[in-house]
C-alpha cells in the first residue's frame, strides 16, 4: 500500500511539474505578446 500511494504522489508531483511548466510557458508567452504591442 505505502508503495502505491508513493506512486501516486510521484504521479501528482510529475503532473504538477508539467503543469507548472505549462504555465510558465504561458505567462512567457503573454509577456512577450505584451512587449510586442507596447513596443
Amino acid at each position: 500500500v505505502a508503495d502505491e500511494q508513493t506512486q501516486v504522489n510521484q504521479a501528482l508531483i510529475e503532473e504538477n511539474k508539467r503543469l507548472t511548466e505549462a504555465l510558465n510557458k504561458t505567462k512567457q508567452a503573454s509577456g512577450n505578446l505584451t512587449g510586442a504591442m507596447g513596443a
